[in-house]
Formats: structure tokens, C-alpha cells, sequence
């Protein structure tokens, strides 16, 4: 039916339906962890402070509150410099000016894009593949039309979409690895293929709540224990564990969690592994760090509130 299929083709589905539907509406906002109570408006290509989203949507949720969704759309394009954190800007600007009471970024991709490294850059995600499932338990010829535009979306992506990656990137994250045997309670492993360049390095120990997650993120010179859902209540959360911070750890927003930094050296160039082993090492003992002190202060932050 189609020759090629593109992201303005997915966009525009996905808009339509959330006018259209009540039952995709309320199925879509259950993604992002939160029960639909009135269903406001959607748009596509919403241009507003530091740049554009593919999609918002807003709605009002059943305890009352108002809220924004972000949504960057993809089939196989690589990501743009800072384009997840653009959105997260976005996110906590609307916030910021009274606009909505929450605001979630979400990327919407097939499956094989979704890799470790790009969700931990959004609150939610969600797969072609799952929206396809919702449409295929719809009936009528319109939604098997639908299901039809998201497979040869799918398609697409698998046969054109290569991430790019290089050996220099992929003999420096094995370096990292390797390094990171010295502090096995971060059980960290290399999982995926990096792409060029990535600097951020997520650990998920099974020691760790499942709220939690830490990141070093070697390009902001920062290592971060994010606690999800917190971020639209971080003064809650700063009166509960200011008194048991280390003198070098913070707490800070970083888009819809409230997280614990810590500073590090940073790098954005990962030629020569060897010399930057120190630094690597600097932010592995503050990710060990970190994971001890979520396990010792759990009670404390999670008796706060949550958005999740």
C-alpha cells in the first residue's frame, strides 16, 4: 500500500488516533504511568522554547492533575546532539511556567532502535511494535490499515536503519568494562553495541531499587543515582535526605526524577582508553558509592512523593 513509510506518516497516525479514539487514548497515557480522567488536545510538530517535539498531547489525570507529553518519534534516523535533553528542557519549562502540573518526555521507535542507552534518556518509551498490537485487537478494516503503515514501518527500520558505530567507541566502552570488574556489586556490562560517541555509561545492579538507576554521565562530568517520579517533588525529597548527604553529593532535578550527583571529571573523547582510566575509576567509586547509599537511605526517599 505504501512504497516507503516516514516519521511524519507515524506522526500523523498516531495524532489522528488520539483524536478519534478514547480507547487508544486511554491506552496510550497507561504507558506513561498514569490513568486518563479527560482527554484535552494533541498536535504534531509543536515548536516551543529551545526546539521542536514531534508530538504533545495533554490530558488531565484522575487525581486531578494536568499533563504534558513529549513524544520524539523514530524509525531509523540517529539522534540529534542533546535532542533528548532538549526535550527534557522542554518538559520542565512547561512545568516551570504553570503550563501543566507534570510533563513527560517519551520517545516512540521500533524495538531493535530502543537500546539501553537511548531509553534511559527518556521518562517513557514506547515500540511500534506495541501500538501495532494495540491496533490488531481492534476491529474493522480501518485498523488493520493501521497495523499494515506500522509493519512496513518496522520494515523499514530493520533494513535501513545501522547505527552508527565505530571501533574506537566499542574498544573504550570494553576498557570501561573491564575496569568496572574491580567494583562487581555494579555488575556493569557492555550489553549493547555503543553507538559513536556514547559517554553515558547506566548501571542496574540487582542491589538497586527498581525506581533507581545510576548513570555516569562522562560528557557532563557527573555521576547521577536518579530517583524516578520525584523530580516535580524535589523539596520533598531534599528535606528527607539533606541530613544524610555526603559533603560532595547534591540534590537536583534531572527531568522527571529528583537525582543524587556527584561530580567527576569529565571527557567527551574516548580516543587512548588507557589515559583516561583514573577518571573511569573516579566514577566508578562514586557509582559504588551511590548504590550504598540508595541501599542504606531507601526508607527516607521512597517515603516521598511520587508522580510515577
Amino acid at each position: 500500500m505504501l512504497e516507503t513509510v516516514y516519521e511524519k506518516d507515524i506522526d500523523f497516525l498516531l495524532v489522528e488516533e488520539l483524536y478519534v479514539s478514547p480507547y487508544f487514548q486511554d491506552w496510550l497515557v497507561t504507558q506513561l504511568s498514569s490513568s486518563l480522567r479527560k482527554f484535552h488536545g494533541g498536535w504534531r510538530s509543536v515548536t516551543r522554547f529551545n526546539g521542536e517535539s514531534d508530538i504533545e498531547f495533554t490530558y488531565e489525570d484522575t487525581s486531578g492533575a494536568e499533563v504534558r507529553a513529549l513524544v520524539e518519534n523514530k524509525i531509523k534516523a540517529d539522534e540529534q546532539p542533546r535532542q533528548a535533553a532538549r526535550y527534557s528542557e522542554r518538559a520542565a519549562k512547561y512545568v516551570q511556567l504553570g503550563e501543566a502540573d507534570q510533563a513527560y518526555t517519551c520517545i516512540v521507535a521500533p524495538e531493535h532502535y530502543l537500546d539501553q542507552e537511548i531509553v534511559a534518556k527518556y521518562d517513557k518509551h514506547v515500540t511500534y511494535e506495541a501500538i501495532r498490537d494495540w491496533f490488531d485487537e481492534q476491529e474493522g478494516v480501518r485498523a488493520q490499515f493501521k497495523v499494515s503503515v506500522l509493519e512496513a514501518a518496522i520494515t523499514v527500520g530493520e533494513q535501513r536503519y545501522i547505527k552508527s558505530t565505530d571501533e574506537e567507541t566499542q574498544e573504550f566502552w570494553r576498557h570501561y568494562e573491564r575496569l568496572a570488574q574491580e567494583y562487581p556489586e555494579l555488575e556493569f556490562t557492555v550489553a549493547h553495541t555503543p553507538a559513536s560517541g556514547t559517554t553515558w555509561f547506566r548501571f542496574n545492579p540487582s542491589g538497586l531499587d527498581d525506581d533507581a538507576a545510576i548513570t555516569h554521565k562522562a560528557d557532563r562530568g557527573v555521576v547521577h543515582l536518579s530517583l524516578a517520579g520525584r523530580g516535580g517533588h524535589l523539596a520533598a525529597v531534599r528535606d528527607a535526605v539533606s541530613d544524610v548527604l555526603d559533603k560532595d553529593m547534591r540534590c537536583e532535578r534531572t527531568s522527571q526524577s529528583a537525582s543524587i550527583a556527584i561530580d567527576v571529571p569529565a571527557f567527551s573523547d574516548l580516543s587512548d582508553p588507557s589515559s583516561k582510566s583514573g577518571t573511569i575509576q573516579d566514577a566508578l567509586k562514586a557509582a559504588s558509592r551511590l548504590l550504598t547509599w540508595e541501599q542504606r537511605h531507601r526508607d527516607q526517599w521512597q517515603a516521598t512523593p511520587s508522580s510515577k
